[in-house]
């Protein structure tokens, strides 16, 4: 039984409720309290479901509802819905004041407050948190290759460095793979999920000292020469055998740090688009050189990781936005691949913690 609480100062909830796979008919089952006269609902996006369930209305407003009616007393709540054949074992719902300021407190089964996600990656995996979902993204990190996630920071460096430049996101980036913040950030941050994604893979490597530094666009921008880093400077081609030997040692790292935050890691396995939304093709060779690169990386996570998760893509899904706002790249997707994403992403994490959730009611 899982507790939702509102009020002024938080009108709305979000959870998931564990729907059954041998019956369309579930019960909400729990107990609420809400002062008389108000009004509160219970939920599900329109979006998620392709019918409305049997018990629930229509709103103009985009959601299916039903309602839960306050009388200044603790109530006993035990409705049946009848969920459309195409329901997800976990649907994402809502709880929601409707007409009045609260206090409600809802003590429903069957349920378990929506997840938190973070990510270390890139743009394909950030974009699809733009999207309506109860899933949220507590922290981001991108900038940085997992090559070298297990090398030491360039803590010598004075904060006045970074403010060349001008983006505070960038910059913050930036600073993360330097002082190689960005892996701790994402193992404290909020939730127990970490989707991770290697785009940022195809970028060159400097060795400074014993740290690894993902030259990025943005890393450029510092203006660092060599002299102003540590001894021996030299750079690694993201195709050669030392770089894969280093992301297999980063990949490790990385996942045994994640698996010691309680993490569970969704690998997003993508390969880049041959062509864009209008049949437009990019160059074959770059294309299958930039695959060939991502499956070298994949094998690796299945040799040493064969307990991750996979956020997998029919091969039509794998389509370049000739009209992204980032602008067009064969990494940059149109809306139905990050749909794709999202729904897997949703199935995913919902069904880790409704795992957990029944396991802990078991113990």
């Amino acid at each position: 039984m899982s507790l939702y609480e509102l009020s002024a100062n938080k009108r709305r909830a979000d959870f998931a409720f564990r729907v059954s796979t041998d019956s369309s008919q579930e019960t909400l089952r729990g107990h609420f309290y809400l002062p008389e006269g108000q009004l509160a609902l219970i939920g599900v996006d329109k979006h998620k479901l392709q019918n409305c369930p049997d018990g629930f209305m229509k709103s103009k407003s985009g959601f299916y509802f039903t309602y839960l009616r306050g009388t200044g007393k603790k109530e006993s709540l035990q409705r049946t819905v009848g969920f459309p054949e195409d329901t997800p074992a976990t649907l994402p719902m809502f709880v929601q004041l409707w007409k009045g300021e609260g206090p409600l407190s809802l003590e429903l089964r069957s349920s378990f407050p929506a997840a938190d996600v973070s990510i270390i990656g890139g743009c394909c995996t950030r974009d699809t948190f733009e999207f309506d979902s109860t899933i949220r993204l507590s922290e981001y990190r991108a900038r940085t290759s997992f090559a070298g996630l297990a090398t030491p920071a360039l803590a010598y460096l004075p904060n006045s460095i970074f403010e060349r430049i001008k983006s505070p996101f960038q910059r913050k980036m930036v600073r993360g793979d330097l002082l190689k913040e960005s892996l701790r950030a994402v193992a404290q941050a909020k939730g127990q999920h970490v989707v991770v994604d290697f785009m940022i893979e195809r970028r060159k490597l400097i060795f400074a000292g014993e740290t690894l530094i993902t030259v990025s666009k943005e890393y450029t921008e510092l203006g660092l020469q060599p002299s102003e880093l540590p001894k021996p400077v030299r750079r690694i081609d993201p195709g050669s055998e030392e770089y894969f030997q280093l992301f297999r040692e980063g990949w490790k790292y990385a996942a045994q740090q994640l698996r010691a935050a309680g993490k569970s890691v969704l690998v997003n396995k993508i390969f880049w688009a041959s062509q864009n939304d209008e049949g437009e093709p990019f160059d074959p060779e770059m294309i299958t050189e930039g695959n060939e690169h991502l499956g070298k990386l994949y094998e690796i996570i299945y040799e040493e990781t064969p307990e991750v998760m996979w956020i997998e893509y029919r091969d039509d899904l794998l389509v370049a936005d000739s009209n992204h706002k980032w602008g067009q790249s064969p990494y940059h997707f149109t809306q139905p691949f990050y749909e794709a994403q999202l729904s897997q992403i949703e199935k995913l994490v919902y069904q880790v913690d409704s795992n957990r959730n029944q396991h802990l009611s078991n113990d």
